[in-house]
């Protein structure tokens, strides 16, 4: 086998494993809009959590008391409210948006980032295994969150 042979499939055996990851994201996404019926993601998360929420506080309320409840309703609130206004900038955007149309989307994902950060601290998942899968998790989201600050178009 050549070297060139061997580099090109070394190439795709390397898209093949990043693939499967997006593709399930994707397939995640193409469920949820089918659900909900949005059409974008924001829209979709929102709807996501305004179905969803009321069960993850009740399950956390059962099975870590009101106060672990009373934190999860919070962050779920915020993330719903955050969202929308991120929504509301995006879909009412221009090709240069205000100022202040930037520093509330910034400050919209920035909430959501330091919400989630927050569960992530509160949880006290007593599992190391489960604990890293779950920082995992909100470390991916984290990310996303972080590339689309990074991407927000610069205020006119």
């Amino acid at each position: 086998m050549s070297t060139s042979t061997t580099a090109a499939a070394a190439a795709g055996s390397a898209i093949s494993a990043a693939k499967p990851k997006t593709t399930f994201w994707h397939k995640v996404e193409t469920a949820l809009k089918k659900i909900f019926g949005s059409t974008s993601w924001e829209q979709t998360a929102i709807a996501v959590l305004t179905y969803a929420g009321p069960l993850l506080v009740t399950l956390v309320t059962v099975a870590g008391g009101g106060s672990a409840g009373a934190i999860v309703a919070a962050a779920v609130t915020a993330a719903k409210s955050d969202l929308g206004v991120a929504a509301a900038i995006v879909s009412g955007a221009t090709g240069t948006p205000a100022a202040s149309d930037v520093a509330l989307f910034v400050n919209a994902m920035n909430s959501i980032k330091a919400n989630l950060q927050g569960l992530l601290s509160a949880a006290e998942v007593k599992n190391s295994g489960k604990q890293a899968e779950i920082t995992s998790i909100v470390n991916t989201i984290v990310d996303e969150i972080d590339a689309c600050v990074a991407h927000a178009p610069a205020a006119a």
